[in-house]
């Protein structure tokens, strides 16, 4: 049942989030080469050898139901699971988070789902409770039922289930790991010390604490102080890029984000290429790092982190009682600082647009998507660019910079889809790239100014903000199309049918 997962891995297949129960994830690799087995169907790839085991892999793509492969790029992955003791390698475009238990609700399968799609493969649906997304939960039981493997009789087989025996009599002992990069050092933390991994978002600065403390930051029903691992193993600071992710770790019971240059994968790894190497720091202050992970044949180490070292209870002791400290000074309180009068405070999702930067208010974006799978429809304006399928609704996509009349440009890797709803109907808006979330308090959202109304139809423009120098202007999505045009994109949504 899904009460019972502590964890899920998400991952992308064609623009589209699906997930695994941890449990059954036995490591996270890159696409192997891979020998080809004749006369099976499509989805299997072929056969790898997975430390001395003969593997099946299959592409996910194609055993959803999709008419095209996963598109391999060097952000692809093969996800190993394991039900019953076997073993398959499934590949996908890219895994994107762990999700803890706390973070996400379950819900049954909704009775329409896009007919693509093999609906027998996918159990349950996961909504994330932070932004309501969802992640459509894979039937490991089911996925490992492969129609495709090969006749038992092979001599493929036997090998395999002799080397199955083998392994199950030496039973080997491993331990599963989040690995993830500061500067050039790779590191890994048990997988289980992590309670989920965040994308960047936006940090409240509290005084009088250490330079490597970020400061506070919103997790649903709670707040939990931000940290850079950078400033914490005085490194020299690097710029926030899209890999920047926040890893949440529980350190005696108290919730506190790690923030890292990148996650790389899961590893599943044997007990005996870890190795204690706490002798070696014995005279020095580094106490966060007492052994190491030795892969490659000793060519890839990873320094294993011990969430529970990082700091010890006189550090988190200050920590807190400097935040007391602030809050006792006539400071905002520690709650009050990421939810200060939630009236008189908004969200608002940022991106741009050539020079520009533009906002939607964030109650009206439902997600935000790479550009990519995209479905020309003819006879349509020229705003229009096209349609995709989103969990099997049929999204129209509006191409901002046309309807802006702004010369075209070239879709690239920053390229984003805002999927936005406007009262029954989500369209989807191409904007050149999404810069963030911003927090903003009412007092700083003006009226569009005179100058700016004189200058270009602001009817769709409903408020413009200064922060921190740029000016912000926010849409109003419904008042971007007359009354016409958005019959025409109702009518597009009727009548196709990816």
């Amino acid at each position: 049942m899904i009460n019972e997962f502590n964890q899920i891995i998400s991952f992308n297949i064609k623009g589209e989030i699906y997930g695994v129960n941890a449990d059954c994830v036995n490591g996270i690799i890159r696409v192997p080469e891979y020998t080809k087995v004749p006369k099976t169907s499509p989805e299997l790839l072929g056969i790898i050898n997975l430390r001395g085991e003969i593997t099946p892999i299959i592409d996910l793509a194609l055993k959803l139901g999709y008419e095209e492969p996963v598109n391999i790029t060097e952000n692809s992955r093969s996800i190993i699971v394991e039900y019953n003791n076997e073993k398959v390698a499934i590949t996908v475009e890219e895994v994107k988070s762990v999700i803890s238990k706390d973070a996400f609700e379950s819900e049954d399968l909704p009775p329409v789902i896009d007919s693509k799609r093999e609906k027998k493969y996918i159990s349950r649906v996961i909504k994330i409770k932070k932004d309501n997304s969802l992640v459509q939960l894979l039937d490991i039981e089911k996925m490992m039922d492969i129609d495709c493997q090969i006749d038992k009789s092979s001599s493929f087989n036997n090998q395999q289930q002799q080397k199955k025996e083998e392994t199950d009599i030496q039973h080997i002992e491993e331990e599963k790991f989040i690995s993830f990069w500061i500067e050039d050092v790779e590191y890994a933390v048990k997988i289980d010390q992590i309670r989920e991994i965040l994308r960047y978002q936006d940090i409240t600065e509290v005084p009088g604490l250490p330079n490597y403390f970020l400061g506070l930051l919103p997790l649903r029903n709670e707040t939990i102080p931000v940290i850079s691992a950078r400033k914490l193993f005085k490194k020299n600071d690097k710029d926030l890029t899209d890999d920047t992710r926040i890893l949440v770790l529980e350190i005696n019971n108290m919730k506190i984000g790690l923030l890292v240059d990148k996650v790389s994968e899961v590893l599943s790894v044997e007990k005996k290429y870890i190795e204690d190497i706490s002798g070696l720091f014995s005279h020095t202050n580094t106490k966060e790092v007492n052994s190491v992970i030795k892969l490659d044949k000793g060519k890839r180490i990873l320094l294993i982190l011990d969430s529970k070292r990082i700091f010890n209870e006189e550090e988190l002791t200050n920590i807190i009682s400097k935040i007391s400290e602030n809050q006792n000074e006539g400071e905002k309180s520690m709650e009050n600082l990421l939810e200060t009068k939630p009236d008189d405070i908004v969200q608002v999702v940022t991106f741009k647009v050539e020079n520009e930067i533009y906002g939607f208010y964030i109650e009206m974006v439902q997600e935000i998507n790479r550009y990519t799978n995209i479905t020309k429809v003819p006879k349509t304006p020229k705003f229009i660019d096209g349609i995709i399928n989103l969990r099997g609704e049929v999204i129209p996509l509006v191409d901002i910079r046309k309807r802006f009349d702004l010369e075209p440009k070239e879709r690239d890797e920053f390229t984003r889809l805002i999927i936005v709803n406007i009262d029954d109907l989500k369209v989807g808006f191409i904007v050149d790239s999404v810069e963030e979330v911003l927090r903003i308090s009412k007092d700083k959202i003006d009226n569009v100014p005179a100058v700016l109304s004189a200058s270009i139809d602001s009817n769709f423009i409903t408020n413009v903000v200064k922060d921190q120098n740029k000016m912000i202007m926010i849409l109003n999505a419904q008042k971007m199309f007359s009354i016409e045009e958005y019959k025409k994109l109702e009518k597009i949504k009727e009548s196709r049918n990816i």
